[in-house]
């Protein structure tokens, strides 16, 4: 039904999967059929039937979402990294507008504390969702970081984008940095002042914080 999204929201929403589990005699799969009929036309079908196929089902380890399928960590790349990616370190409202689409849905329909409370609520995963679900229309630099953070945390690791290059650790930074610097030193000081120049970048200081080195971003600002 995730994979077939459209079939799957008619199926449902016609009764014919209330019929399936009324010959099977499991009410509570029929309650939670019936209570997602109940909701249909409400505002939102897409999320009345994403929260049923994990009610039905909390042991489904891919999110499903209007037809497509993602790992977690595919979810966190597609859905938070890439488009923060594409506001280069600048959260003002004309660039979060024009990025930030699939994150603002994200945030608003709760997409994240419902996969990841689909078994239990007591999980840092879910209390991180529930967070970054809270910065919605937030973009401080601590607000940043939360998005950040969810988006490392389902991802597995914690990466960085420079001039369209991607950085997994501090050192695949300072060996990039060390070759721009023995190639053109105007080149060095044109990345050093894009990450520090007036202010630490805001992708900067997150994933440097991530990393446990905000004491050390903390002094670079000129």
């Amino acid at each position: 039904m995730g994979e077939n999204w459209e079939d799957g929201k008619k199926a449902l929403f016609h009764g014919l999967i209330t019929e399936h589990y009324k010959k099977i005699g499991n009410q509570t799969l029929i309650q939670y059929c019936m209570d997602a009929e109940d909701e249909q036309g409400s505002g939102n079908d897409d999320l009345v039937f994403y929260r049923f196929l994990y009610q039905v089902e909390p042991r489904l380890d891919k999110i499903y979402w209007k037809g497509q399928v993602f790992s977690e960590a595919e979810f966190a790349k597609s859905m938070i990294l890439e488009p923060m990616w594409r506001c280069n370190g600048i959260y003002d409202s004309s660039t979060t507008s024009a990025n930030f689409k699939e994150i603002k849905e994200t945030q608003m329909l709760k997409l994240l504390s419902i996969y990841y409370g689909r078994n239990d609520t007591n999980n840092p995963y879910y209390k991180l969702a529930r967070e970054f679900e809270a910065c919605q229309g937030k973009y401080s630099r601590d607000a940043i970081y939360i998005y950040y953070s969810m988006a490392y945390q389902m991802l597995g690791m914690k990466l960085f984008r420079l001039y369209d290059k991607i950085f997994g650790s501090i050192e695949e930074l300072a060996d990039f940095t060390k070759e721009v610097l023995d190639r053109d030193i105007n080149e060095y000081f044109k990345i050093c002042d894009s990450l520090y120049g007036n202010d630490v970048q805001t992708d900067f200081y997150c994933w440097m914080k991530s990393l446990g080195l905000e004491d050390r971003v903390s002094q670079l600002a000129l």
